[in-house]
Order: C-alpha cells, then sequence, then structure tokens
C-alpha cells in the first residue's frame, strides 16, 4: 500500500512540473491576421487602435462587437464607421443599412482582402490577387521593396513607404466598365463614382473613396497596413495610417470588433480568468492542486469526534439565588444598592461612559449611546442618585428600582 503511494506521488510531481513548465515556456509568435484591438500578435490592431485619439482628437471612440445591421441604424449622421477585417460579408439586406448610413452623412472606411459577391456588386467594385505583380523571390536581398503611396499630391512620398514583401498583393479592380483613372506606370478601367486615393507600387489601385449621399465609403484592399507588424516595420509606415484615416474627417468614431471576434458573450469571472494566459495557468494549477488533494485525502479515515456538551452558566442561578436571599430578608436597601453597583458596572463595560459622576454630560452620553430618549434617562439617572443617598429604602422604591432598570434593558435593545 505504501509503495502504491509512492508510485501516485511520483507521478503527481510529474503533472506538477510538466504544468510549470508548459506555463513557462515563451508562446510562439502567433501570425494569423485578427485585426483586434485585443492583440498585440503581429496582424492585430492594438497599435492603431491607440493612435486613433491622436488621429481623432477629443471624439468619442464607440467599440461594437454588434453586427453593423444592428449598430448603424442607432447614428443618424456626423459619425465615423471603422472596420478592418481579412474579409466582408453581407447579404442585401445588410448592404441596404450599411448603404442608408452612409448616405444619411455618414463617412465608413472598411478595409479587407476579400469582399463577398453581394458586396461587389452593390459598390462596383471587386479585389484581386497578383503574385506576379508582386515577385516572390527566395532571396532576400533580390527580393523588390513592395511600396504604397498615395495619388494626392500633399500626402505622396517619393519612394512611397515600404512594406513587407508579397503580403500585400490585392487590389481594386471595376466590375462594370467606366471611366479610366490614370496611375504613373498604367491605367485602371474603374467606375466614374471611384476615386482612387492609393496604389500598390505606383501602379495597382489599393485604396478608393465611393460618394453617396451625404457621405463617402472608402475601401481599402490591404488590411495588413494598418496590423502591429506594418507599423512598426518601417519608421514612416505609422504617417501611412495617418493619412488614410485622416481622409475621414474629426467626428465620432465606431470601431467594428464584430467581424473580429464575434458577438460579445456575458461577462463571468471564469470568461475572465481563461482571457489571461497567466489566470489561465494558474487556474489550472488550483484545479489540478485540489483534484490531487481529493486522490490523497479520499483514503484517509478519521474516528468520530465526540460530541462536548459546554459548561452550564451557574451565573444566573447565583445571581436569582443571592437576590432571593436578599429579598427574604427585607434587606432592601443592601439589595437596591447592589443593583446599582451592577448596573453601573454593565453601563461601564457595554457603553465605555465613566460612571463616577452621574451629572447631565453622563445623561447626554448615555442617551446617545444607548438610543434611548434623554427624558428617561434622567429619570432613571436620577432614581439612581437617590438610591445611593438614600440609607433607608423601602420595598416600594427598590421594585421601581427593579422595573426601570427592567425598562432600560428593554429599551437598549
Amino acid at each position: 500500500m505504501l509503495r502504491n503511494k509512492s508510485y501516485i506521488f511520483f507521478l503527481a510531481i510529474l503533472l506538477v512540473l510538466y504544468l510549470v513548465v508548459q506555463a513557462l515556456k515563451p508562446e510562439p509568435v502567433n501570425w494569423n491576421p485578427s485585426y483586434s484591438k485585443e492583440h498585440t500578435r503581429p496582424y492585430g490592431n492594438y497599435a492603431l487602435f491607440r493612435l486613433l485619439n491622436s488621429i481623432f482628437p477629443q471624439q468619442p471612440i464607440v467599440v461594437s462587437r454588434k453586427h453593423p445591421y444592428q449598430e448603424l441604424p442607432k447614428y443618424s449622421q456626423g459619425n465615423n464607421y471603422i472596420l478592418i477585417t481579412s474579409s466582408v460579408h453581407l447579404n442585401d439586406e445588410e448592404l441596404d443599412v450599411l448603404d442608408d448610413f452612409i448616405r444619411r452623412g455618414n463617412h465608413v472606411f472598411i478595409a479587407a482582402e476579400n469582399f463577398n459577391y453581394e458586396f461587389s456588386q452593390h459598390w462596383g467594385i471587386t479585389t484581386k490577387y497578383t503574385p506576379s505583380e508582386i515577385p516572390n523571390y527566395w532571396n532576400e536581398k533580390n527580393r523588390p521593396k513592395t511600396t504604397a503611396n498615395f495619388t494626392n499630391p500633399a500626402f505622396k512620398v517619393k519612394k512611397g513607404y515600404e512594406l513587407r514583401y508579397d503580403q500585400y498583393n490585392f487590389y481594386f479592380t471595376g466590375l462594370d466598365s467606366g471611366s479610366t483613372q490614370n496611375t504613373e506606370n498604367n491605367s485602371i478601367s474603374i467606375p466614374s463614382k471611384i476615386t482612387v486615393l492609393g496604389t500598390l507600387n505606383n501602379k495597382l489601385p489599393n485604396f478608393i473613396s465611393i460618394p453617396h449621399g451625404e457621405g463617402i465609403l472608402f475601401l481599402h484592399s490591404n488590411p495588413k497596413l494598418f496590423s502591429n507588424y506594418n507599423i512598426v516595420y518601417h519608421p514612416q509606415n505609422h504617417e501611412y495610417v495617418s493619412k488614410a484615416l485622416s481622409y475621414l474627417p474629426i467626428q465620432p468614431v465606431i470601431w467594428d470588433e464584430y467581424f473580429n471576434l464575434g458577438p460579445e458573450g456575458a461577462k463571468t469571472e471564469i470568461r475572465y480568468i481563461l482571457s489571461s494566459k497567466s489566470l489561465r495557468w494558474a487556474w489550472f494549477l488550483l484545479l489540478c492542486g485540489i483534484a490531487l488533494y481529493m486522490l490523497f485525502e479520499s483514503k484517509r479515515r478519521q474516528r468520530i469526534i465526540p460530541v462536548v456538551k459546554p459548561p452550564a452558566n451557574k451565573t444566573l442561578e447565583f445571581i436569582n439565588t443571592v437576590g432571593r436571599l436578599y429579598y427574604q430578608q427585607k434587606d432592601h436597601t443592601n439589595l437596591a444598592k447592589k443593583k446599582v453597583i451592577f448596573f453601573l458596572e454593565r453601563l461601564r463595560k457595554q457603553y465605555y461612559i465613566d460612571t463616577q459622576e452621574l451629572d447631565d454630560e453622563f445623561i447626554e452620553v448615555l442617551s446617545a449611546r444607548s438610543g434611548i430618549d434623554q427624558e428617561f434617562i434622567s429619570s432613571l439617572v436620577k432614581l439612581l442618585r437617590n438610591i445611593q443617598q438614600t440609607h433607608l429604602i423601602n420595598e416600594k422604591q427598590l421594585l421601581h428600582l427593579n422595573r426601570q432598570i427592567e425598562l432600560f434593558n428593554l429599551k437598549s435593545k
């Protein structure tokens, strides 16, 4: 039996060591795009979200975990809606809500690599992936630099904003034939209402605007441009992000997290613990510790603890005996004075009050601490002083003193 317990103890130690090693092991870099303001991973938007206060100074920023179909109808006009995600899928009813939101005088900024068919048909655009336009060489030194730039001369920089190669290969192309807008190296056929605001390598449009009603829809085909990795990849890249979002007017911002994190769940203590890696491992270690304790303690046997009755309280019985003795002997004066002494002793212990001088100050303090009105306290104190000063007390006076003390005890409860 002892040998089996040693094996169990050894396995428990190994399990605890394994959990500690797993908890202390550095977490590998997660390169999966999330575009969430909560994530500091390379393709999260932790850095961008903290730049919004400088891009839109003194403007409220609302984080939405609701679908735009539910969230956008709440706003009238004069708002910016920002969505950065991998792909956008909206049906016809949801597109009508977005359409109405823009038409009423709001601005929408969406950065995504893919847009579903309904979205593309509604706004007359689509995205295209072109690895041939941005070659992928195995030799790091021979890889050409990918750059993003603006068509507006006020925003455009000479060499463009340098990006990581082969990560920004999506650009816009028109579904319907329209007017042709020229870039520096070639021309792209796009609908006439669309304005090209930015390009990749000075030829592929990746940033466009579509005016609609009193508002404007801004579309960007490279959400990774706004990620943590790109902002720190080159010292000037945060300028590109600021310039791109500066096309939006300075007004309240709605930051969409629904497309990246889904609807918000219930906020419970367990959900909060599991959201943090350190707290999550601490929780698992606690559960393992409880399981091991139950495993070892489940076989422990303990004899029944006998019930020990508390000693009987003889004080009240003694007091009643002494009281009857004094009363039977008709020693009313001695009994009354002792009742006054015991009563004052109780006041000292219960209310921490000085009973040497039964004056007006004593009456006020006792009334405040016992919660009994001063008129009753004054009458009781007067009776106590008379008992202390009287040399001969009859039975009627003793009974009156006893009733007043009992009445005080009743009121003080």
